[in-house]
């Protein structure tokens, strides 16, 4: 399964690496922070570091949202997903 990651913290090193041992390819890694995605998208075989919440042109079955609660409102109002997007999946923090 090709599997883009919103957020690059803790919580989503966590889930890219093991997505991508259980075999999915992650595709694409975003983070506001230029410094985080391009770190853990350069851990993954296949993904790129990218600059926008616009994913309509990221190859991806699932988006994985690996943001903190408080952030979750401002990524929901700027994410764009292709039409066709299986699963939108937003990540619970435990505080």
């Amino acid at each position: 399964m090709n599997i883009a990651i919103i957020g690059a913290g803790n919580v989503a090193w966590h889930m890219a690496l093991a997505l991508q041992t259980a075999g999915h390819t992650i595709t694409a890694i975003y983070s506001r922070t230029l410094a985080q995605r391009e770190a853990l998208a350069s851990k993954l075989t296949q993904a790129k570091a990218i600059a926008s919440l616009d994913l309509r042109h990221v190859v991806a079955d699932v988006v994985l949202i690996a943001v903190p609660d408080g952030a979750l409102a401002a990524v929901a109002g700027e994410i764009k997903v292709p039409l066709l997007l299986l699963w939108l999946i937003h990540q619970v923090h435990s505080h």
